[in-house]
């Protein structure tokens, strides 16, 4: 593997624990959303993030319907408004990369009334969303 494809497993490791850090200390309500859903599964069927233990679609699936029988965790469905909320939030001169997507967990927050965690500082230019961004320390 080239150094690059190392230092993004790299990268990505430290987001996991990141990630497993929060999920641990966290003592109230998570929500999936479609979107987040659709992430996880991408996240964990991805070789380059998951490496070595790399799962299988169907194993994917398993670990996420294993996470639902959590008490803390929920699904939620749509809720009315969050597409006009979604395109108000994409009047903006230009559009690159994730913004489309992270406009949509934007306004998904808003009108959910929820607060969007996320690890890309980008999320918090919609004043209006409550997001938290998850930081890691030190290099890579």
């Amino acid at each position: 593997m080239p150094t690059f494809g190392w230092r993004c497993v790299l990268i990505a490791m430290s987001f996991i624990r990141l990630a497993a850090d929060w999920f641990s200390a966290a003592n109230e309500l998570i929500w999936f959303c479609r979107v987040t859903q659709m992430t996880l599964l991408r996240l964990l069927t991805n070789r380059i993030v998951i490496g070595t233990d790399l799962l299988r679609p169907v194993e994917a699936v398993s670990v996420y319907r294993r996470l639902l029988n959590d008490s803390r965790i929920r699904f939620a469905d749509e809720p009315d408004g969050v597409e006009g909320e979604w395109l108000s939030l994409m009047e903006v001169p230009e559009a690159s990369g994730s913004v489309w997507t992270d406009a949509w967990l934007a306004a998904f927050s808003i009108i959910h009334g929820s607060r969007l965690i996320s690890f890309d500082g980008g999320t918090q230019r919609w004043m209006r969303a409550s997001v938290e961004v998850l930081r890691k320390t030190g290099s890579l």
